[in-house]
């Protein structure tokens, strides 16, 4: 309880009277201590009653909020502020030393004000009023040392703690820049490749488009020659011979017998003998006629049956031809429709290669992007680190000097001129400088190059393979167009290229995604492109695990004690200190729920780099075509281990990253590596752990390979699992 017990007297009269109980710490509220400031040319004697229910106060509450904020409110420094210990209704047993909070607090003050942090420069003012006026005693002393004691604990430790914080992330913007820069030249190395795929596939295409019409072409020509070739087969299907007076020579083959004339005026025409002698002579002509006729006959039966060859010869000739015309034209009719099946698989191939070539766009835009801000902030950051680096050692020089003061006058119990001077003489700032790798990543920038053009994070687009592929007419044709630098954006978030979804066009593989290809769905699976997604980012390829027979022994266990039964030996679990793990021929890892149930365990031989570094310890280690066995169906798989503590920015497709962010994982043997590249990533029904430390350190989270960085279950969230290696010196 306060109270003002004196009216304002005379503007001379400065004295301040403090009275406390005998009883308790004496404490004043700092409302009390700022009308102290206020009316300090006002005698007022302010009464602190021990029944307050607020307790004592320690210099452990000196300086209380303080150092929580430089608001206005804190301004007010703390709740409770000890000065002395004074008899009830008794004067000082020490007569006042001479002030010198006047010239002590000018001089700090004009240090605080360089500084330019409120909670100094109220320090100050607490510091001052504190031993303005105040006489000497023990506990004064004793609550200027605990005020020492707490500028150590809350203001040098906050220095100290903001200088470490201030290298620390700059050490995080400078590992995360040459991820990012790795990010960066893979992507657009990775872009360009398939922009190139796409352009050879589009220019391929079109050669076949051409080859398919020269060869329909062709086909219709032999068409043509068969049909005529097989009509004349047809022709001399049947054949038959022509009569005698269609010879050469009709006249020798008609009778022309002579004739019976007879006159009835003429007596005994036409009589028996008449007669007779004309049938001599008809008979005569008969048989001469007969003779030539004959001769003709066996001239024309000589002549037919040669001709009976001929034609048949002639048949068997336009026969021939036919079927040769007929075999001719199903070879041309068969290799046009290879052809044919060719430029369709060739269109198949570039739509393929078009959705890669898009998603590698959008994926190294989205890298460009963040390498892009993360320049932007890191010389950002450095600005900043300087100029708080520069108001830092303000601070400290303006605290070691008042420390030097308090110091004095809780060792002497006073303060004089002579002090003031020699406190004035701070020591040097005591920490490291920091560091400032510009020049380093100035380098880094200067190795991002579009070709030959060096990245300057100001353009507006970006040359890949330099032409430009649309589709024309149905069935499709590709016209290429000889120069071709698509437009990007920069800006964080946004669409980096026309193609590309943005941040509001969010969207992954749904369940009823088909997978025309073959391969397992990834469903959930991001997907980077505006108008939909693609088999490229939803789709497995075909490539599937391989069942192995069960057997008996410790590579099939399913928890805990099943396995330590059947050989296995837990080395390490998540959480315990990094060392050397002394393993044998074959290790397991997996997660392990507190009751021993183990969830994706797999193993495999010990990586001879494993034996030698924990495997969380090693920077960059990739072990190639590596076979390993699910514990609990014997299931394999081949791929590529990775164990590696540097940043990586992604899922386990990524390669060597710069910082210190852990994984174990496992990828696709000899597949593209590079951020983003989802077909590295195993296929879903490969469970193998994908372990992402924290840091250095030796947890994180617990989500399975098949997945991105930021996707999947954590099995370990909530204590609910750990990661463990287990090892056994042989399968049996």
């Amino acid at each position: 309880v306060f109270s003002a017990s004196a009216r304002p007297k005379r503007r001379s009269e400065s004295k301040v009277l403090i009275v406390a109980s005998s009883t308790s710490c004496a404490v004043v509220n700092m409302a009390a201590l700022m009308l102290l400031v206020v009316l300090m040319p006002f005698s007022v004697v302010l009464h602190v009653s021990a029944a307050t229910g607020n307790g004592t106060c320690s210099g452990d509450c000196l300086l209380g909020d303080l150092v929580k904020a430089p608001s206005s409110e804190n301004i007010l420094l703390s709740r409770y502020v000890q000065l002395t210990r004074l008899k009830e209704h008794e004067k000082p047993q020490h007569p006042p030393k001479q002030e010198l909070s006047s010239p002590f607090h000018q001089v700090l003050k004009r240090h605080a004000e360089d500084t330019k942090n409120p909670r100094v420069a109220a320090l100050i003012d607490q510091s001052a009023a504190l031993l303005s006026g105040v006489g000497e005693t023990p506990e004064v002393r004793e609550t200027v040392r605990k005020l020492i004691d707490q500028i150590e604990a809350s203001i040098v430790s906050v220095i100290e703690k903001e200088h470490e914080r201030a290298q620390e992330e700059l050490n995080n913007l400078t590992a995360s820049f040459q991820t990012f820069k790795g990010t960066t030249i893979d992507g657009y190395a990775e872009a360009l490749a398939r922009d190139t795929d796409l352009v050879s596939c589009a220019e391929a295409s079109n050669a076949c488009a051409t080859d398919a019409k020269e060869c329909t072409g062709k086909q219709t020509q032999v068409e043509a020659e068969k049909d005529a070739k097989c009509e004349v087969s047809k022709a001399r299907e049947a054949w038959e011979s022509k009569l005698p007076h269609t010879a050469a020579q009709p006249a020798q083959m008609v009778w022309s017998p002579p004739t019976l004339k007879c006159d009835w005026s003429e007596d005994g025409a036409c009589g028996p003998q008449a007669i007779e002698a004309w049938k001599r002579e008809v008979a005569g002509h008969t048989q001469a006629s007969i003779a030539a006729w004959q001769k003709e006959i066996d001239v024309w039966l000589q002549s037919a049956t040669e001709d009976v060859e001929a034609a048949k010869g002639s048949y068997a000739e336009a026969v021939e031809e036919c079927d040769s015309s007929t075999a001719l034209l199903e070879n041309k009719t068969k290799q046009c429709e290879e052809i044919h099946d060719e430029c369709e698989a060739e269109r198949q191939r570039c739509d393929h290669e078009w959705d890669r070539r898009d998603v590698s766009l959008c994926v190294f835009g989205n890298a460009l992007q963040n390498f892009c801000d993360l320049k932007n902030r890191y010389f950002a950051k450095c600005d900043e680190v300087e100029a708080a680096d520069s108001d830092r050692k303000k601070q400290w020089n303006t605290v070691s000097m008042l420390k030097c003061v308090l110091e004095s006058h809780s060792e002497h119990g006073s303060l004089d001129n002579s002090v003031l001077e020699q406190c004035k003489t701070v020591p040097d700032y005591p920490y490291d400088p920091i560091i400032y790798k510009k020049t380093e990543v100035e380098t880094w920038i200067s190795e991002v190059k579009f070709k030959e053009e060096q990245c300057t994070c100001e353009e507006t687009e970006i040359e890949f393979s330099g032409k430009q592929v649309t589709v024309q007419g149905s069935p499709p044709t590709y016209e290429v167009a000889p120069t071709f630098t698509p437009k990007i954006n920069l800006e964080l978030g946004a669409k980096p290229f026309l193609t590309c979804a943005g941040d509001g066009e969010a969207r992954h593989c749904p369940v009823d995604f088909t997978c025309t290809r073959g391969g397992k769905l990834k469903e959930g699976a991001p997907c980077l492109l505006s108008d939909g997604c693609t088999e490229q980012e939803c789709c497995e390829s075909s490539e599937s695990t391989t069942a192995a027979p069960a057997q008996s022994g410790p590579q099939l266990c399913s928890d805990k004690e099943d396995c330590l039964a059947k050989g296995w030996k837990l080395l390490w679990t998540g959480g315990e200190a990094k060392t050397v793990l002394p393993l044998e021929a074959i290790t397991m890892v997996g997660y392990m729920k507190p009751d021993g149930e183990l969830l994706h365990a797999w193993h495999f031989q010990t990586p001879e780099s494993w034996k030698s570094t924990h495997p969380l310890d090693l920077f960059y280690d990739v072990t190639p075509n590596l076979e390993v066995t699910r514990a609990g169906d014997g299931t394999t798989y081949t791929g590529e281990l990775v164990a590696s503590y540097g940043n990586y920015g992604g899922g386990c497709e990524c390669g060597r990253g710069g910082g210190s962010w852990g994984r174990i994982c496992l990828r696709r043997a000899n597949a593209n590596i590079g951020c983003g590249v989802a077909d590295t990533r195993v296929p879903v029904d490969v469970d193998f752990p994908y372990l992402r430390a924290y840091g250095r350190g030796s947890d994180g989270q617990c989500a399975l390979s098949h997945y991105n960085w930021n996707q999947g279950s954590d099995y370990c969230s909530g204590d609910s699992a750990d990661f463990v290696i287990f090892t056994a010196s042989a399968i049996a």
